[in-house]
């Protein structure tokens, strides 16, 4: 199964996906599953959103929830370190029909980025992203708090070796059988 919260995007992946794959429409940080599923990905920093912190973490519990006892779980985020190295503050590409501007920064534990997309007419569009920024062991952490045990830690999706020059960290989990998810 998948899961998001957008209408536009789950009809998307229809149009291109496996008609057989379950697409459900529902907030992560309450899920419509029991634990049912032997995996659970959660990939491209689509974490970290909400505003505060025990949003983040319900939803960290609801994934939890929703594994099989040793089921596994993966998390890719951002690299707190690298981020913090090597943020670009601006960023411009020129293209025929309009200019993509790409504006970040950081605000205490979130990277804050406003996207602005003007068109060749002038016309302007502007997405704006708050995501909070994890240490590697804080979201460990986590994920311990939420039943999960930390069985493996990689710097890319291809298994590269994590460190602190890494640009992301990728986090594998197993739940835990009998281990209930608390409140971190």
């Amino acid at each position: 199964a998948g899961v998001d919260l957008s209408a536009e995007l789950l009809a998307r992946a229809r149009a291109r996906g496996d008609p057989a794959l379950r697409l459900v429409r529902a907030d992560m940080r309450r899920l419509p599953f029991g634990a049912a599923f032997d995996g659970v990905v959660n990939l491209f920093t689509s974490f970290g959103y909400f505003p505060a912190d025990r949003e983040n973490e319900a939803a960290l519990r609801e994934m939890a929830r929703a594994l099989v006892p040793g089921g596994r779980f993966v998390i890719a985020h951002m690299n707190k370190p690298w981020v913090l190295r090597t943020l670009v503050p601006r960023s411009e590409e020129r293209r025929a029909c309009g200019t993509l501007v790409q504006e970040r920064s950081i605000a205490g534990d979130r990277v804050l980025k406003r996207t602005t997309w003007i068109d060749a007419a002038g016309g302007r569009r502007e997405i704006f992203e708050s995501v909070r920024l994890y240490e590697p062991d804080e979201l460990a952490g986590l994920l311990a708090a939420c039943g999960l045990r930390v069985v493996d830690r990689w710097g890319s999706l291809g298994g590269d070796r994590y460190g602190d020059h890494s640009p992301r960290l990728v986090l594998a989990a197993r739940r835990v059988e009998g281990l209930p998810c608390v409140s971190p």
